[in-house]
């Protein structure tokens, strides 16, 4: 873990992470989704134990949140006041990533996550703002770093990678859908725009896709493969890019790759196009020098301690907690126990209908409310098909009515969907009053398993 290496790979991501995190700000204020996803709403989904969290109480001071986060990210990009940006980034991205769970996508949790390690990892060591004051000032700064900072982005992007992969061994996706369904369109698509029409593209695709995303981390650890392995994850990126509206995922998972070549190889190509071979040659006896002394120092640091065991436990929890659907009945694509997390991306078509059944047994009186007079299009497409985001919103109903004086509210959820092509059925059992259900992390037996397993 604490071998030293070359600090100018994690000095390259630091860059690039903190310039696309600068342009997801930017994308917020272009396509105005910070007045349309936190501001005049009378309802969010919010996280199991994040409802406190609340958007600020103004446009304006939403709009200065991003601000202030891109600020922070520019100075992740550049390395200045690197650990108090690093900090500020993550919380900041995190509490917008809590604000609403009609948003949540695959790569936000992966930016957190990432933001995370970043905390920890000393990137700034060299190519940065803190380096070059330091430089001004005199002190002296090492230009390593201890290996387990590019080990833990490589794991990061390893574990996205792989664990996609993993996801796309169900049925639906060994027939080629809903890819299928999802290309049929896409007659632009380079050198391949004539064929989507074909039953045996879609096929070709899904297993294209499920191959790459299991062989991607082989390739790219293994030095004499890992052209390859380039070469294939910019191709795969490139076309999710042009295929699928992911925003900065796959510029993301591109960067991320650069990670697996050696740790040098920035400083590498620098030399290789000036033709300094003096600089190099004194970094290498820099480094066996301070590997001579490690070998001597045995001992571990409290704080080494500390950080060891964080990590564990953190890539620990990432290798385990995916495969949690494991431990519920049912098609996860379905019921949705266990799909968030998971990296379970670009998996399903899913769509539905619900409406809401409220009686009020004292009075007997009985009407029907539909979720789109209070929610806006996105949150209502998302909980239409999630039945956590259902009962949530039952719930918010059920409250709202006791508020207005109907004490043994009933709240009944007239919910269907359609996954993946098939019949449409219910979702939500509708003889289940949710105001009395009380959420839980086991299995919802209000939950309607799946009657069709195959497609069509």
């Amino acid at each position: 873990m604490y071998r030293p290496i070359d600090a100018a790979s994690m000095a390259i991501f630091r860059f690039f992470f903190g310039a696309i995190m600068v342009w997801e700000v930017t994308r917020y204020f272009d396509h105005h989704w910070i007045e349309s996803y936190y501001t005049n709403k009378n309802f969010y989904f919010t996280y199991p134990g994040f409802s406190w969290v609340h958007p600020w109480p103004s446009l304006e001071l939403m709009q200065l949140h991003f601000i202030i986060m891109g600020v922070f990210a520019a100075m992740v990009a550049v390395g200045l006041l690197y650990r108090v940006s690093a900090v500020c980034l993550a919380v900041m991205f995190s509490y917008i990533y809590l604000l609403e769970q009609a948003r949540y996508l695959n790569h936000f949790y992966f930016v957190i996550l990432v933001a995370i390690s970043m905390i920890f990892i000393p990137a700034n060591r060299v190519w940065s703002l803190d380096a070059w004051i330091r430089l001004k000032k005199g002190v002296s700064q090492s230009i390593f770093i201890p290996q387990w900072g590019l080990w833990a982005i490589r794991a990061q992007f390893g574990i996205t990678y792989f664990y996609g992969g993993i996801a796309k061994l169900n049925e639906d996706w060994l027939h080629g859908y809903p890819l299928s369904d999802w290309i049929f369109d896409e007659s632009d698509l380079f050198l391949i725009g004539s064929y989507v029409h074909e039953r045996w593209m879609g096929l070709t695709l899904s297993y294209a896709g499920l191959f790459l995303d299991l062989a991607l981390v082989p390739l790219l650890l293994w030095r004499k493969t890992r052209w390859i392995g380039m070469t294939c994850a910019l191709a795969f990126n490139l076309m999710n890019d042009h295929m699928f509206s992911i925003g900065i995922f796959p510029w993301m998972m591109m960067t991320g790759t650069l990670t697996f070549f050696e740790s040098d190889w920035p400083r590498s190509l620098w030399e290789r196009c000036t033709k300094q071979k003096e600089t190099r040659m004194v970094i290498r006896m820099q480094r066996a020098s301070l590997k001579a002394k490690a070998s001597v120092l045995l001992k571990f640091t409290t704080a080494q301690k500390l950080l060891a065991l964080f990590m564990t436990v953190f890539f620990v929890f990432q290798f385990l907690f995916p495969f949690r659907h494991w431990l519920y009945p049912g098609a996860v694509h379905w019921t949705e126990e266990g799909h968030m997390y998971s990296w379970r991306m670009k998996l399903r078509s899913k769509s539905g209908r619900t409406h809401f059944l409220i009686r009020d047994p004292d009075s007997g009186r009985e009407f029907q409310i539909d979720p789109e007079d209070y929610l806006n299009s996105r949150q209502e497409r998302k909980m239409s098909t999630r039945p956590d985001m259902i009962l949530q919103f039952a719930h918010w109903l059920r409250d709202q009515y006791q508020k207005q004086g109907m004490k043994n509210v009933e709240v009944y959820a007239l919910a269907s969907a359609s996954l993946n092509g098939r019949e449409s059925q219910d979702l939500i059992d509708p003889t289940v009053d949710l105001a009395k259900v009380k959420w839980s992390i086991f299995h919802s037996p209000w939950i309607v398993p799946l009657q069709s397993e195959k497609i069509r």
